[in-house]
């Protein structure tokens, strides 16, 4: 039990949902697309196949969101990390020791794996941040989402080694094993709230004004009731949410997905157009962790609204580029931009929903937002034939952002935030 002048147990919470996220996310979606690429190319499974695989992962991780959110309401955090973990190891294990094609591969890859990282703690990880802060919250968050970022560059070349020492069985294999880690962290350090150990939210010291105390910045309403999820689905803000979670998943992974070969076409070498993408990441994970600051200081859609609008920059630059400099900078804006969207958008969610359905709400959410936003790079490609230029069909996308981020702005909190239980 945390006591007073004692290290609050969220903190150590912070680092144990970062390390799950980091297991059960992660290495799953960013090491095990390497390993997967390997695998195919050596069974002789067909491009077609292996992107059909792909497809059905990051549609399965949406369409399991809300899935998550009800494991989590009925079993809590714990036993939705564990279950993740499972199937992610049924997935790996299976894909190592059958060798898989055609059906069973997508299934394994697609439904298993993908379901397996969205239950495990991408609806999760985020959710239990709220049940145990809320002053802090901003901070907490950011930290726990740079696991995802970090994770893109630790988890691709660990397994991509592991692959190409002893085999790439082997590396779903480590993948499988990293999750008994993920399990066995579940099993014993994650707490569901503050309150099974004697704690409050933010903690003691926090709470009751003592010497860890920081000042408070950011002054909100004082909300008295949290929305159910029927309530949720009867307000403005939520379609209004779900729309603009769609925005952000179709123009980031649209400008994304063709960012390479757009540089490339302006005559700039492969090799440094692949760095783009390394750029955004590195933007990326500072803009998480600026997020943090941010949300602690303004109100959350203006966060959102600034994370929009520096994607939209980046679209702008994208219109303008002719040079290896304006791709630099455009790709750094849109990283950075996403990284501040990402930690706003949680905030908001929790600001104008309530923490007591979060994790159902998010997951529909989710669903929404990948099942309409993976077509983003589809659309960004036909429109970038169509026209005949890449430059006009980003700084369209550009504009989206920008509108977005002004969108946001409209937000008003629904009336039932105020009622009384």
């Amino acid at each position: 039990m945390s006591k007073k002048g004692k290290v609050f147990y969220g903190w150590y919470l912070v680092v144990f949902v970062w390390i799950i996220y980091f297991i059960n996310v992660a290495i799953p979606l960013y090491g095990g697309s390497v390993v997967n690429s390997l695998m195919t190319v050596s069974l002789g499974i067909s491009a077609a196949t292996m992107g059909l695989a792909v497809s059905l992962n990051t549609a399965v991780q949406g369409f399991a969101a809300p899935i998550a959110g009800i494991v989590i309401k009925n079993l809590g955090y714990k036993r939705s990390f564990i279950i993740g973990s499972i199937l992610t190891i049924i997935g790996s294990l299976c894909m190592a020791i059958l060798k898989p094609t055609g059906i069973g591969y997508i299934f394994l890859y697609g439904v298993m794996i993908g379901s397996g990282i969205s239950i495990g703690c991408l609806v999760g990880g985020q959710a239990l941040v709220n049940e145990w802060f809320d002053a802090q919250k901003p901070t907490a968050l950011s930290i726990v989402l740079t696991a995802g970022t970090i994770g893109g560059f630790l988890a691709s070349p660990l397994l991509s080694a592991v692959a190409n020492m002893a085999g790439w069985e082997w590396a779903w294999i480590i993948c499988a094993a990293f999750c008994v880690v993920a399990i066995l962290l579940s099993a014993f350090c994650i707490k569901d709230r503050p309150e099974e150990i004697g704690e409050v939210k933010d903690g003691r010291d926090y709470a009751g004004g003592g010497t860890k105390a920081k000042k408070r910045t950011l002054k909100l309403p004082q909300f008295t009731h949290d929305l159910t999820m029927k309530e949720a689905l009867s307000t403005r803000e939520f379609w209004m949410f779900s729309f603009l979670s769609i925005v952000r998943v179709a123009l980031y992974f649209g400008m994304i997905g063709h960012i390479v070969r757009f540089a490339m076409s302006t005559g700039m070498e492969s090799g440094k157009a692949a760095f783009l993408i390394s750029i955004i990441s590195i933007a990326g994970l500072f803009g998480r962790l600026l997020g943090g600051v941010i949300g602690r200081m303004i109100p959350s859609k203006y966060e959102v609204g600034l994370g929009f609008c520096l994607m939209g920059c980046a679209g702008v630059l994208f219109f303008l580029g002719s040079s290896g400099a304006l791709f630099v900078a455009a790709a750094a804006f849109l990283g950075f931009g996403m990284g501040i969207n990402y930690v706003g958008q949680s905030l908001l969610l929790a600001e104008y929903f309530g923490n007591a359905n979060f994790s159902v709400i998010m997951g529909i959410i989710i669903m929404i937002s990948n099942g309409v936003g993976s077509l983003g790079s589809t659309v960004l490609g036909y429109m970038a034939e169509t026209t005949g230029s890449y430059n006009g069909t980003f700084g369209i996308f550009g504009v989206g952002c920008i509108l977005a981020g002004l969108l946001v702005l409209t937000f008003k909190h629904s009336k039932l935030r105020f009622l009384t239980e």
